[in-house]
């Protein structure tokens, strides 16, 4: 099914932007491939901003020093990726989102090192 829906006429519109969300299946037949999935549900430019959060996430995770929350931020990260070769969900409100996001929380800084705000004195 991989061949018939990149080789399926688009218009320009069509390519950049997808046909909008879809239940992840090409003609009744199971797409199987995330990247394939956001390119026929939101075009090329759906695949790139996913690409770009993947991206970001990686080069936050590779600059903090190490310990255990990078560690499962890295392993979340390649998890996610291998996955989206053979599974559908990572343009999708999914579990890959979930972990994703739960990625991304383990990269901030907790709430107890930032520096208080004190309101302005009368």
């Amino acid at each position: 099914v991989w061949h018939q829906l990149l080789n399926f006429p688009r218009s320009k519109p069509q390519e950049l932007f997808g046909f909008g969300l879809s239940n992840t299946s090409f003609q009744g037949f199971s797409i199987d491939d995330s990247w394939l999935a956001i390119y026929q549900d939101q075009g090329l430019v759906g695949d790139i901003l996913v690409g770009l959060l993947l991206l970001a996430l990686w080069v936050s995770a590779i600059t903090r020093p190490r310990g255990p929350s990078r560690a499962l931020v890295l392993f979340i990260l390649t998890y996610c990726v291998i996955a989206s070769y053979t599974e559908v969900g990572l343009g999708d409100a999914s579990t890959y989102i979930l972990d994703l996001a739960v990625a991304a929380s383990l990269l901030a800084p907790p709430a107890w090192s930032r520096p208080l705000e004190r309101a302005p004195a009368s």
